[in-house]
């Protein structure tokens, strides 16, 4: 017999009574830190992640960041079950890692997931260069030149700046009050789209005009990261083996049955959504999700070993 209780708080701490558990049991967990290193939404940190929402092919300092607060995250989880279990309890942890293909390049093989991830961030870039509104204008006779409609100055093939973005890299742009977007309509085709924001009398029209169809942009991107980890075999037993509280009694690597279960690129696509569209939603907005994901689904079904190789 046994008892199951649901408790509040993070597994990364204690959450039980002192020695009242015989077998502990954590299942697919392990991957998710507490939090994403501090060091990589850091734009002064050399481990900044730029242009980057995971840390496949990033620079050695962000892995680095991801694997200090992995170690942190288990040395702290082991200590609070430690705590929780009886002497000579047992516990099992199966969690998802990475093999590496070579011995002579063990630091920087990843399996399937990784690789997957990395082709979401490369999806969000796709779409912050993309910056597509929607925009309803009155037909331009004469599109070659600038034309100004209710306080917004269109002027084709002008430089391209996106919201905010364009304020930060342009300072005299906030004294005069300028505000750039990147629109595309079937009259004036890509342009550069001039806001005046001073106190305007049509100023009212503007949100029917503008209307702003998602939230991925660059410097949205640059702040957001997957506060996920993969670890390597012998780099988690070093973990266990410091923590003098345990001793492995074995340890193997398990078949993956996704790989035969999700060899579909939609079926990928769904498995990835259900785990990381809350983190999206949370950081970009609901509105991205179904064009993230299709373009992920696209990717994947040209890019991933999974799809590509499902009996390897």
């Amino acid at each position: 017999h046994y008892q199951a209780v649901g408790l509040p708080g993070s597994y990364h701490g204690r959450l039980l009574p002192k020695a009242s558990l015989h077998f502990a049991y954590s299942s697919w967990a392990l991957h998710w830190l507490s939090q994403v290193p501090t060091a990589v939404a850091d734009p002064t940190s050399p481990a900044w992640n730029k242009g980057r929402v995971h840390y496949l092919g990033a620079r050695q300092e962000v892995v680095d960041a991801y694997s200090s607060q992995h170690a942190k995250d288990i040395e702290t989880f082991l200590e609070a079950r430690a705590q929780e279990l009886v002497s000579g309890g047992l516990m099992v942890l199966v969690l998802s890692g990475v093999i590496p293909t070579s011995a002579e390049n063990s630091n920087t093989s990843y399996t399937d997931i990784p690789t997957e991830m990395a082709l979401i961030g490369s999806c969000l870039m796709d779409m912050a260069k993309k910056c597509l509104f929607d925009v309803k204008l009155p037909k331009v006779e004469s599109y070659n030149i600038q034309y100004l409609c209710h306080g917004i100055m269109f002027t084709l093939y002008a430089p391209l700046f996106m919201g905010e973005e364009a304020m930060c890299m342009w300072p005299p742009l906030v004294a005069n009050k300028v505000r750039h977007v990147l629109i595309q309509t079937p009259y004036l085709g890509v342009g550069y789209v001039s806001t005046i924001l001073a106190p305007n009398p049509h100023c009212k029209h503007v949100p029917s005009l503008v209307a702003d169809k998602g939230g991925v942009s660059e410097a949205k991107i640059d702040s957001f990261n997957f506060p996920i980890y993969f670890s390597f075999p012998e780099e988690l037993k070093a973990i266990i083996v410091r923590n003098s509280s345990y001793s492995i009694e074995r340890m193997e690597m398990l078949e993956n049955p996704g790989k035969h279960t999700l060899s579909n690129a939609n079926a990928r696509a769904s498995f990835h959504r259900a785990a990381l569209e809350g983190l999206l939603i949370d950081h970009f907005g609901c509105e991205i999700t179904d064009e993230l994901f299709d373009r992920f689904a696209h990717k994947l079904q040209v890019a991933s070993p999974a799809v590509l190789h499902p009996d390897k």
